[in-house]
């Protein structure tokens, strides 16, 4: 199926009249980082990518359908900071830095929800013990 199923289409050109053998001819692949146009490097580059992404990579039609109903079940807000806290298989291995206690990810994540004005901060974690740490502060959902 791939990401046509999930993705809008980023033109209104067929995919079918591609011509798929003079584009993997020419082996196009995307650069390691996409380099800022001069008239918005004040932006920086983290900036540039994710709205380079958010431009790309828009739900489709029926994907957004199905996030609208999800987002009303779970009592979604549009202005909200997300935090994704992974404790599971990373902090078992050794040859990794050791992972954070929760408390620095949740410190960090309240600063960034005050200095941009915002009441939740979005949780998603393999990690029980992260989700009952969270709950016990405000602002986290």
């Amino acid at each position: 199926r791939g990401l046509w199923c999930y993705l809008a289409p980023i033109t209104n050109c067929s995919v079918s009249v591609w011509d798929w053998e003079d584009i993997e001819a020419k082996d196009f692949k995307m650069p390691p980082v996409l380099p800022v146009p001069s008239q918005l490097t004040e932006q920086g580059q983290l900036w540039w990518s994710a709205t380079a992404m958010h431009m790309l990579m828009q739900p489709s039609l029926d994907i957004q359908a199905r996030l609208r109903t999800i987002k009303a079940e779970i009592g979604w807000r549009d202005q909200m900071v997300g935090l994704h806290v992974r404790h599971g298989d990373s902090c078992a291995d050794v040859s990794r830095k050791p992972c954070l206690p929760s408390s620095s990810y949740f410190d960090k994540a309240e600063s960034v929800a005050r200095r941009y004005q915002m009441q939740s901060i979005f949780l998603a974690t393999d990690d029980p013990q992260v989700v009952a740490e969270a709950s016990q502060r405000p602002g986290f959902r």
